[in-house]
């Protein structure tokens, strides 16, 4: 499949009826995204993901508010996320991960409750995971791998009654973790944390959920084996190194 190396041309603005554009794995290399996709109402699908854009996080974006599916992954796009963002009620899936993208986690993100896939991994991102994450009352699988997030992780998290799969490894969260902080995850199977986050449960405490896999190297979750790993029983891959 031959890719396409210039600039996307404006005319595309003139297809007022389009919902879907794919534009990925193409070599845009030195353009940005262009502001004018903003112009196409209709526009319920966008993907851009691997190729080769650059620049800052066009907040015009947050216009196209049909938008269900937002993928401008593996790109060199930096900057913050825009706080238009939280304009686009609908969407359901948004995937920022693999770029060079700065700041804070907005509070804005909590508006979005369809949202069900949330990527960040492999950013800049610093400073707090926002309390108000635990509104997606819809979110089935959230990535904060690969940043620089400090802080302990929220007990609104706990909330996330939908949550199967949360991967927050390798960033620099620390403090206190407790049962507050999973109290309704019925749904998760996956859970990935590589930080120095201190695990306090209650030495009777019985998890809602049944993972399948469980990565927690170092953390602490001593001194003593924690108890509540023998309720476990569909676990098959276990790392607490």
């Amino acid at each position: 499949m031959q890719q396409l190396g210039e600039k996307i041309s404006p005319s595309l603005v003139v297809l007022e009826s389009l919902s879907y554009l794919d534009l990925s794995k193409n070599n845009f290399s030195g353009s940005t995204i262009p502001s004018f996709f903003s112009s196409v109402p209709s526009l319920r699908y966008l993907n851009l993901s691997h190729s080769l854009f650059e620049g800052l996080l066009p907040h015009q974006l947050g216009n196209l508010s049909s938008l269900r599916v937002l993928d401008l992954s593996s790109n060199s796009l930096y900057g913050h996320i825009p706080s238009s963002i939280s304009n686009l009620p609908p969407l359901s899936y948004l995937d920022l991960g693999f770029n060079l993208i700065t700041g804070q986690i907005p509070d804005g993100l909590g508006q979005l409750k369809h949202h069900e896939s949330l990527y960040l991994s492999a950013n800049l991102l610093h400073g707090l995971i926002p309390a108000s994450v635990g509104n997606l009352s819809s979110l089935r699988l959230f990535s904060l791998s690969a940043n620089k997030l400090n802080g302990t992780f929220p007990n609104s998290m706990g909330l996330l009654s939908n949550l199967e799969e949360l991967y927050v490894g390798t960033n620099s969260l620390a403090g206190i973790v407790s049962e507050a902080s999973f109290a309704k995850l019925s749904k998760l199977k996956i859970y990935t944390c590589s930080n120095f986050l201190f695990f306090n449960m209650n030495s009777n405490w019985v998890p809602p959920f049944q993972l399948h896999i469980l990565k927690m190297s170092s953390s602490n979750m001593g001194p003593r084996f924690p108890l509540w790993l023998r309720t476990q029983t569909s676990l098959n891959y276990l790392d607490i190194s």
